[in-house]
């Protein structure tokens, strides 16, 4: 089994978190062309919240767990996937 495209979702899931923690911690979206088009506090717990999704999916697959503990973290991870789901949509501002 190949395990680039883990990877590639870990690299993707820890940016991801950074974002959203700099947007939380500093009041202003990370990504300066979407600063006019969000609001900055959901989108920040939103890609905090889909960043520990990624995480939750891909670590356990590239530690190697059991199948018992992917699916119990899988399910889990279904929280953070709503919620941060929810948060991008309300984040987004309409188009002028």
């Amino acid at each position: 089994m190949s395990y680039g495209i883990l990877w590639i979702v870990l690299i993707l899931a820890i940016v991801s978190v950074a974002a959203g923690a700099v947007t939380v911690s500093t009041g202003r979206v990370a990504v300066p062309w979407l600063r006019g088009r969000v609001i900055w506090q959901r989108w920040g717990w939103a890609m905090v919240a889909l960043g520990l999704f990624m995480v939750l999916e891909a670590a356990p697959r590239l530690a190697g767990s059991s199948d018992g503990w992917l699916f119990i973290l899988s399910t889990v991870a279904v929280l953070p996937l709503a919620i941060g789901l929810i948060l991008n949509h309300s984040a987004q501002l309409p188009r002028a």
